[in-house]
């Protein structure tokens, strides 16, 4: 369970698995190749994108003066600029606080989720046992029915012989009428 909940704090990769799937060439199709080169040449912008940004420095500031003389709506430029103006400063306060921290703060929620995780998981557990229980009693019954004679088999008048056998004999309080009928154990 705890390895379950490390995993949660590690950062995921852009790009999962990148390896192994560009090791696929060799079994693209003659007439896929083209296909594939356009893919490969495509994640290969995207490698690149993505190494170019992540360098350490300062990121690229936006030229907003450049923007302004290019955009012609400059009502949707300046909720683009104050959009983008408040965006920062959120991610920067939130950076500023991890590093304050040093450690990745645990969400609010967290802990009260993995509660209710394990919860799930005990619940789980009483119903496999549940499940478990009636899997048995299931399998009893299958054997009971299998191993008693069908109902086609069995006479009626076998039953009816032994009514009047027992009406005429003098009354007991141990006999019944279906005193004589056997009884399957149940299975081992």
């Amino acid at each position: 369970m705890q390895a379950l909940r490390r995993g949660a704090a590690i950062p995921s990769r852009l790009l999962p698995r990148r390896d192994s799937w560009m090791s696929l060439a060799p079994f693209v199709a003659p007439n896929n190749a083209a296909a594939w080169r356009k893919l490969r040449d495509g994640a290969q912008e995207v490698q690149t994108v993505i190494e170019r940004q992540s360098t350490p420095g300062k990121p690229q500031q936006i030229d907003w003066a450049k923007w302004e003389s290019q955009i012609a709506h400059k009502d949707i430029l300046n909720c683009l600029k104050t959009f983008y103006t408040n965006q920062v400063q959120i991610l920067d306060r939130a950076l500023g606080a991890l590093e304050t921290a040093k450690t990745p703060a645990p969400c609010e929620g967290a802990e009260k989720g993995w509660a209710l995780f394990d919860a799930a998981l005990s619940a789980c557990a009483k119903s496999v046992e549940k499940s478990e229980e009636l899997l048995s009693n299931g399998a009893r019954a299958l054997w009971v029915s299998c191993s008693n004679p069908p109902v086609w088999k069995v006479n009626t008048n076998e039953v009816r012989l032994k009514r009047r056998k027992h009406n005429s004999d003098p009354p007991d309080s141990q006999s019944t009428p279906f005193s004589d009928v056997a009884v399957m154990p149940p299975p081992p």
